[in-house]
């Protein structure tokens, strides 16, 4: 599972996903994040998003590189409503189950491109 989630052919990917998904198999979280990258990898930002929103509603521990990588790609691609949406359910996360929070080298990334912007919602935070 782990080659096809990063095999450069999408449509095989897609192909090997759907046949698993009509024979009922369930993905382990770590196929679940290894397709994720994938899907950044390729560029499929919104079916990537809504995935990594899908495993932040299940009761699993989604490793904190992994929202880092979105905040990182998404701010530099300029998806600050959606790195909004990350950042906040992280910091939501340090609030309640006391994970780490976002390295100061993150904050001043999305600071630099929340200003470069003039995005004042991610200026304020």
């Amino acid at each position: 599972m782990q080659v096809t989630a990063v095999h450069p052919d999408y449509l095989l990917r897609a192909q090997v996903l759907h046949d698993m998904m009509n024979r009922w198999y369930a993905l382990p979280p770590s196929a679940e994040i290894n397709i994720i990258i994938g899907l950044l990898r390729d560029g499929q930002y919104e079916l990537a998003f809504s995935r990594l929103e899908e495993l932040n509603r299940a009761p699993v521990n989604v490793p904190t590189w992994l929202s880092d990588l979105f905040l990182y790609t998404f701010g530099e691609l300029g998806f600050h409503e959606e790195t909004m949406a990350i950042l906040k359910h992280r910091q939501r996360l340090v609030d309640i189950v006391k994970r780490v929070p976002p390295s100061p080298n993150v904050w001043q990334f999305l600071l630099d491109m929340f200003s470069r912007d003039a995005f004042y919602p991610g200026v304020k935070l």
